[in-house]
């Protein structure tokens, strides 16, 4: 029984590695050394001439094949030619040919726009033709000596080495394209709070006067430079100040600029200052993240609370006591259970100094002369 031939006689084994070092020179004459113009077309010129020769000899074992081996030698053959068809592309971008083409006259608009779609291309398929005939050389390394190859063995290896390289293209692109979008999605658990509908409109509703500054509301950021926390915060409080004209955003490093961070009353860092006028809040978030993403995903409602008290000048509620009030001290046993304290933290929030009014502090006689608000919660 007659075996069938081997790749003794065909493309030898060095050719594959030749190959990928001749596209080792290329890139080194056009990307490492492309300043000094007589070693550039010096290692031009060998790579190219290189991927021809290879080519070649990869047409040349094909014809001298019969049976399996043939198709073997044929579909490497094929990759070759697209690798230096690949580079023949490539070249069309490249000086001097780009000039001698008549590419150059072209529009700009024009001209990008083929540079980019060329670029796409022949990168797409040097990579969609050096990968699978890597992949191929590899299936086949063992087989070289052999009397009989297995060309479904080699053409599994192939397609193998093919999906990889669509794969890498593909993602390659599909980033590239993410990235010229103006979309952003936050999928992870840990995720900073962003400007509400609400903050918004509360800052909006601070409108400047005439020269535009007097009433506008500052929000200096005091970080470090590349800290998780204050890229975090700066997020934030820069989309913020984009959505809202009356809304001045700062982000410092404290110890770069000591004067600012002096006058703002800062001492440490991972604070934010909120300004208006004579009304000034301080948020402090601190700088490690671990620590801090607590107060990240409360910032919007942490920052509303701040801002609103920056808003709204300071005024004073009096909480009426001693006469059996939910909010007093010791309250009666119809209370029990049932305090003032929600009703309290909420007068807090709105920017209200909350004391205590009884008569032994001038109830049974008259209000206080600064009292905003006077509220008596007694039992329902």
């Amino acid at each position: 029984m007659a075996m069938r031939p081997g790749l003794s006689s065909g493309t030898p084994p060095w050719a594959a590695p030749a190959y990928v070092g001749a596209l080792i020179v290329l890139f080194i004459g056009e990307r490492v050394l492309p300043t000094i113009a007589w070693l550039r077309g010096t290692l031009l010129a060998l790579g190219v001439v290189a991927v021809v020769a290879l080519t070649a000899l990869r047409w040349m074992a094909a014809r001298r094949a019969d049976g399996q081996p043939k198709s073997i030698e044929r579909a490497l053959a094929i990759l070759s030619t697209v690798g230096a068809f690949a580079i023949a592309l490539y070249l069309t971008t490249a000086d001097p040919f780009e000039q001698r083409l008549g590419l150059t006259k072209l529009a700009t608009v024009t001209r990008g726009r083929y540079e980019a779609a060329i670029t796409v291309a022949w990168i797409a398929l040097l990579l969609a033709s050096v990968l699978p005939m890597l992949f191929a050389e590899r299936a086949l390394f063992p087989m070289r000596r052999a009397a009989c190859v297995e060309w479904r063995r080699v053409r599994s290896a192939m397609a193998t080495g093919l999906t990889l390289s669509l794969v890498a293209v593909y993602g390659s692109l599909f980033c590239y394209a993410s990235g010229e979008l103006d979309l952003k999605a936050d999928f992870s658990y840990f995720q900073t709070a962003k400007p509400s509908e609400a903050t918004r409109k509360l800052a909006a509703s601070a409108s400047p006067n005439a020269d535009g500054h007097a009433n506008a509301i500052k929000v200096l950021a005091f970080f470090p430079q590349l800290n998780p926390v204050g890229d975090e915060v700066a997020a934030y409080v820069r989309e913020l100040g984009r959505e809202v004209p009356s809304v001045e955003v700062q982000v410092y490093d404290r110890l770069l600029v000591p004067q600012i961070a002096k006058e703002a009353k800062v001492n440490s860092d991972g604070v934010i200052v909120l300004e208006r006028g004579p009304q000034r809040e301080i948020m402090t978030l601190g700088v490690d993240l671990p620590a801090a993403r607590p107060k990240l995903r409360s910032l919007d409602n942490d920052f509303q609370k701040s801002l609103l008290k920056v808003l709204r000048e300071k005024r004073t509620a009096y909480l009426t006591v001693g006469h059996g009030e939910l909010n007093d001290t010791q309250p009666s046993p119809d209370n029990q259970g049932r305090t003032g304290k929600g009703i309290r933290e909420f007068l807090q929030q709105q920017n209200y100094a909350v004391q205590d009014l009884s008569s032994a502090t001038g109830l049974g006689v008259d209000v206080p002369d600064d009292v905003a608000r006077v509220e008596r919660m007694l039992k329902c």
